[in-house]
């Protein structure tokens, strides 16, 4: 537990913890957390990391299977690339202030993954760039966020609305929609059907001739690692993952 803190937490691995409901492993409020190559396993917790401050992840891994959300964010931030975060019923859950709407959730070659809803975000300001969201019921679930939100590169499966808006501004380009397609959000050149994963939701690669290979946002900025067009995903983009 951090109160105002600023926390690091580097080469961690925590597992086998005895919270019990309605806790959870991490609770971090008022400061500022660094995880990189951090894993965290929840057991029985109902939250894996509950946080009301700024959190970066980084290479990281947070396994919670077994707990009803992943990670929650309430009032706070959240910035993660190159990791997966795994609930049961919700993978990331964040709200902010309605009068705001400037709290930041950005999502860099992450993958999010839940039984349920992989993410319901609601009043921040979404960033979500080479991504998948993969829930048995939804991929992401947003409302009243901030007008700036985007989500590009990225893949959504879960539900007939695998990418579910509620009609406010939220950019959706180049993205991928499996048995599903976005609804109330402004989307434009993705594709849909089966996207070829190697093995979801355990491997996000994806298979020879899946639709989502160079099927991402066409700049040069947004180039694969090999200088080729960038691939749609986790492992697209060039802060892929090897």
């Amino acid at each position: 537990y951090a109160s105002g803190a600023a926390v690091d937490l580097v080469d961690v691995l925590v597992e086998d913890n005895d919270v019990s409901r309605d806790g959870a492993p991490i609770v971090t409020d008022n400061g500022y957390m660094r995880a990189e190559r951090f894993y965290l396993s929840c057991g029985n917790a109902t939250y894996g990391l509950y946080e009301h401050n700024v959190t970066l992840l980084l290479d990281s891994e947070i396994s919670c299977g077994d707990a009803d959300y992943a990670v929650a964010v309430s009032g706070g931030e959240l910035h993660a690339r190159r990791s997966r975060i795994v609930g049961d019923q919700i993978g990331i859950y964040g709200e902010d202030n309605p009068d705001t709407r400037n709290e930041r959730l950005w999502l860099f070659n992450t993958a999010v993954v839940a039984n349920g809803t992989a993410a319901t975000i609601s009043f921040m300001h979404l960033k979500i760039e080479n991504s998948v969201f993969h829930g048995r019921q939804g991929g992401l679930l947003m409302s009243n966020c901030h007008v700036e939100s985007y989500a590009y590169n990225s893949a959504f499966v879960g539900g007939s609305c695998p990418l579910e808006g509620d009609g406010t501004a939220f950019l959706a380009g180049w993205n991928g929609y499996q048995r599903g397609e976005a609804c109330r959000v402004d989307a434009f050149a993705g594709v849909a059907g089966d996207l070829g994963f190697f093995d979801a939701p355990a491997d996000f690669r994806l298979m020879a001739g899946s639709p989502l290979i160079d099927a991402g946002n066409p700049e040069d900025s947004f180039r694969d690692a090999d200088g080729s067009r960038c691939d749609v995903g986790v492992y697209g983009g060039p802060e892929g993952r090897d």
